[in-house]
Order: C-alpha cells, then structure tokens, then sequence
C-alpha cells in the first residue's frame, strides 16, 4: 500500500527510472520497465516502517529476534530482500520469454518471500522448517489476498 501510494502519487518522481537502465542481454530486457528504484526505494522504507511498528508494539519474550535492537537494519534486509527476490523472478521470466504482467505461479507468490528470508539471515536464521513454512504461508496468503482484490474489483486478474 505504502509502495502504491508513492507510485501513484507521483512522489519520488525522478527515482521512477528502470533499475536496468533498459539494458538488455539477448536481445531482451534485463528486468523490464515496472522494476524502478522509486519502487525499490519505496520497498526498503516500508520494510523499515512495518518492522519499526513491530519494535514499537511486540512483546518481546515471544520474538525470534529483539527488534528494539535491530529494527532499522533488519526492517531495511526485509524490503530490500523481497524486492530484490522480485527483481531476480523477473530476470528468469523475461528470460523465459513469459509477458510482463503475465501470472506466473507459483514464481509470483514466493518471489519476495525467498528474497526476504535470505537478506535477514544477518539477524535471523529460521532454518528450513521454519523457512518452508513462512513461503508457503505466504504463498497462500498472497492468492488469498490477491482474489478478495479481484472479487472485491480492485485488482482485474486473478493472480
């Protein structure tokens, strides 16, 4: 939400420029137009913002990690995580000739989530059973989330 709302209020204008640079490798682009470092940026702030709350209104006796300590820099991990998974799930699907916008599951709801687990190992390391679990709770959140948009009108596809 945080991200649409600086995208669609043109806020950070001047940031809203492809992180490839319109490069391309074979002939196809390295990631696509919709991959901008207003969007990365965005990303990394709401990470910072969500975990920040977190800090703010978690107790700390049941927490995997003390986020009073490290909320800044994990929250920063987290955004930047799953944006960058996102980014490299776009790479393989320009690379696998799948059209922007195009679903692509079940690539398009871990993406981020992978991306996320692996940037905060610095702070916490879930281990596999833990990691399994937080992808594929997500996973099914995101299409849940994702048909309630699309039911409800506000996104138009289903995935």
């Amino acid at each position: 939400a945080i991200i649409k709302f600086i995208c669609e209020n043109e806020i950070l204008k001047f940031l809203a420029k492809p992180i490839d640079g319109g490069r391309k490798w074979r002939g196809k682009p390295l990631l696509g137009n919709h991959k901008t470092w207003r969007g990365l940026l965005s990303g990394v702030i709401a990470g910072m913002l969500v975990t920040g709350l977190q800090a703010l209104v978690s107790p700390t006796r049941f927490d995997l990690v003390n986020y009073s300590a490290v909320w800044a820099g994990l929250g920063f991990m987290l955004g930047a995580g799953a944006l960058l998974g996102d980014a490299l799930k776009s790479f393989f699907k320009r690379r696998l000739a799948v059209p922007e916008g195009t679903p692509w599951v079940p690539f398009d709801q871990i993406d981020y989530a992978i991306g996320a687990i692996l940037f905060m190992s610095p702070y916490i390391q879930p281990g596999w059973p833990m990691s399994v679990l937080a992808v594929s709770l997500l996973a099914v959140g995101h299409i849940v989330v994702v048909r309630i948009g699309y039911f409800i009108g506000m996104r138009k596809e289903k995935w």
